[in-house]
């Protein structure tokens, strides 16, 4: 099989490995390009070494425990990746959290604990692999969301964290024109653990079934949308990845008829 880019021993360093969308990607990305080099980090390296199972011997891997939270935990797992390949190539930000509160039950607690699991972890990160990357010329992917853009009821606070991240890389990708920032944009998708580790308006994580949109057939399976993103990392391009492909409308409607977008919104979410 042909594909657009050889990954011939690029370093590729992945957050989120342990579960969900990074997990996945991290398997398929091994079947497809063996002859990568994967670095791995997780919060728990038993559910890093699992995912590990599921890959073949051959393929070189290195795992390590980080909390993207933490700054000291970031520069040791970006030094730990330098010091065993020698350099980072592309990195793929698959790390996050959720939530499901409206706004006015959401605490301070719940707005902190967004922001610094899903801006101030980019950050983190991005900031100590800055010049790696640019030394390297290499990419920068990231799954923000389509709620980065727009907001959508009971998901201020991480509706809020997604756009400040989105406002972060637009902003980054200007003074460092030496790395190509690539931006993933998903609504809801099946198959992850993100609602059960979704928080509460206090702050606390929800023990609630699967969402409505997974009920409802609207979201996206977890197979079909890293299959997506592993396209998209195959040939990358400039304008972001919506998952699903017809979300891609959504900034031109905002703009054109915002009102419109918001009656649309509200149906959904009656």
């Amino acid at each position: 099989m042909i594909f657009s880019r050889d990954f011939e021993d690029k370093v590729l360093f992945i957050t989120g490995a342990s579960s969900g969308i990074g997990q996945k990607f991290f398997e398929e990305m091994t079947k497809r390009h063996p002859k990568a080099l994967f670095f791995c980090v997780g919060r728990d390296m038993k559910k890093l070494e699992k995912s590990l199972s599921g890959v073949d011997c051959y393929v070189e891997t290195k795992l390590h425990v980080c909390d993207l939270t933490s700054r000291e935990s970031v520069d040791s797992a970006v030094a730990e990746c330098l010091r065993y390949f020698g350099k980072i190539d592309e990195v793929y930000h698959f790390a996050g959290l959720s939530c499901w509160s409206s706004y006015e039950d959401s605490t301070h607690d719940l707005f902190e604990k967004l922001m610094m699991a899903n801006f101030y972890s980019t950050n983190n990160l991005l900031k100590r692999v800055l010049d790696p990357l640019r030394q390297s010329k290499g990419k920068f992917f990231i799954t923000t969301s389509v709620q980065g853009i727009i907001g959508v009821p009971f998901h201020a606070p991480y509706s809020a964290s997604k756009h400040a991240v989105e406002g972060l890389l637009r902003s980054v990708e200007t003074e460092v024109p030496e790395i190509d920032f690539h931006i993933i944009r998903p609504s809801w998708v099946s198959g992850t653990n993100m609602k059960s580790n979704a928080l509460s308006s206090q702050g606390e994580k929800l023990s609630t079934t699967a969402h409505r949109s997974e009920k409802s057939g609207n979201a996206t399976s977890l197979e079909d949308a890293v299959k997506k993103i592993i396209k998209y990392s195959e040939k990358p391009k400039s304008c972001p990845l919506y998952i699903p492909g017809k979300y891609f409308f959504l900034p031109a409607l905002q703009m054109a008829l915002p009102n419109l977008l918001k009656r649309l919104i509200k149906d959904k979410f009656k």
